[in-house]
């Protein structure tokens, strides 16, 4: 974590003479004005005396690099006989990005019909083409919401026509119970 580019800052102390001293590529902690350099792994520390008059930062731009946050995705059910899609409620979905990658994680509450292969398909917080199932990919598990229901463990992967990702994961419990489908899956924006 150290060498992280991210994190990596150019300082320039100005004492109150004007005069200035440039510290280059530091990771910086400031506590009672002392200054850690990253670069050394024995912390060397370094003090600096004085009245800060100006301090600049040039922190490598994030810009849309970085983001994280919350979305709740639109569901779809491709196999009614085990949920119609009015049987589906998303919760609200976790998403963190860095540059093109994407993962996401959430929770769907659903009120099966039947037993059976469930197929549920999810739309993602970031628009970028899916050109092969495998761009797109993670696991779903399923427990209910009562002590005698099977939990089960699916996968998701992405859909080329519909570019979702699409949850395919076994419903054992019997009709109409209450089941909690817990997904994780990752991608890359490809535009």
């Amino acid at each position: 974590m150290l060498n992280d580019p991210l994190i990596r800052t150019k300082l320039q102390y100005i004492d109150e003479n004007n005069s200035s001293d440039d510290v280059v590529n530091y990771m910086v902690k400031v506590i009672n004005s002392s200054f850690i350099d990253g670069k050394d792994a024995r912390a060397q520390v370094k003090t600096f005396e004085g009245n800060f008059t100006t301090v600049h930062s040039d922190i490598t731009d994030l810009g849309n690099q970085f983001s994280f946050g919350l979305f709740t995705p639109t569901i779809t059910s491709y196999n009614a006989s085990v949920y119609t899609t009015v049987n589906l409620t998303a919760q609200p979905s976790r998403y963190f990005r860095y540059k093109n990658y994407v993962e996401v994680s959430g929770e769907i509450v659903g009120n099966n019909t039947a037993p059976g292969i469930a197929l549920i398909g999810l739309s993602k917080p970031f628009i970028g083409n899916i050109i092969n199932p495998l761009d797109l990919s993670g696991i779903a598990s399923m427990s209910g919401a009562n002590a005698t229901q099977i939990p089960s463990v699916g996968i998701i992967r992405g859909d080329v026509s519909t570019e979702e990702a699409r949850i395919t994961i076994a419903i054992f419990a019997p009709g109409t119970s209450t089941d909690i489908i817990t997904y994780k899956y990752s991608y890359l924006i490809v535009v």
